[in-house]
């Protein structure tokens, strides 16, 4: 019940967010960002007990930093650190839990996303910051890549998959609509994806351990 709880009241806080965003009104916008991913964090934490759980709260915590760093005027490249990092901690997490084989296909599939993004973005990226963008989306896309790579043998992968690639759409917007062109209705598709991903990360915690259990 608790769990419910801490879900609805997330998914509140999220719709508020991105209401306030889509209004302009930074000043409530930015607490409700903060709070909807505590509220995300606070799931995560009555998912079951296990190795990954630790792990993706400690990511989130991160990317908690992340967002309080990307409502402050010149708190992207704080922001972009703290979301990398987290990621990097994830892809720690998900290695953990499982013997994780190369394969040829997720890493072909998200190498070219990352490129064909890397590519829309072009030289609208200030040249001071192409350097930073481009490690932070190798590190993004290979989140979704070892994800991927995790469904051969772990079906509930499915959803770090699903994560991953809702992250990737989510930060690709982001930077499109802040380095090329305005993107109408932004906070839709930049907060709605990234929560959405975070969601899917905390279900794959819960899904593990019924797994374990049965």
């Amino acid at each position: 019940m608790p769990a419910t709880i801490l879900a609805i009241a997330a998914a509140i806080s999220a719709v508020t967010a991105i209401s306030l965003d889509c209004m302009g009104n930074k000043r409530l916008y930015a607490p409700f960002k903060a709070l909807t991913t505590i509220l995300f964090i606070a799931l995560a934490f009555a998912a079951p007990a296990s190795e990954y759980r630790l792990w993706l709260i400690a990511t989130l915590v991160l990317w908690l930093a992340g967002d309080v760093a990307l409502t402050r005027p010149n708190g992207f490249v704080a922001g972009l650190v703290s979301f990398l990092v987290g990621h990097a901690v994830l892809i720690a997490g998900m290695v953990s839990i499982a013997n994780l084989e190369w394969q040829r296909g997720p890493v072909s599939l998200w190498a070219i996303v990352a490129v064909a993004g890397l590519i829309m973005l072009g030289r609208s990226v200030p040249e001071k910051m192409r350097a930073p963008v481009a490690i932070y989306v190798f590190v993004l896309v290979t989140t979704a890549m070892v994800a991927t790579m995790l469904m051969k043998d772990m079906p509930q992968a499915i959803w770090l998959t699903a994560g991953g690639t809702l992250f990737v759409i989510s930060d690709f917007v982001l930077a499109f609509n802040k380095f090329r062109r305005r993107v109408p209705l932004s906070p839709v598709f930049i907060l709605g994806t990234y929560w959405g991903a975070i969601a899917c990360f905390v279900t794959f915690a819960c899904k593990t351990a019924e797994t374990a259990l049965g």
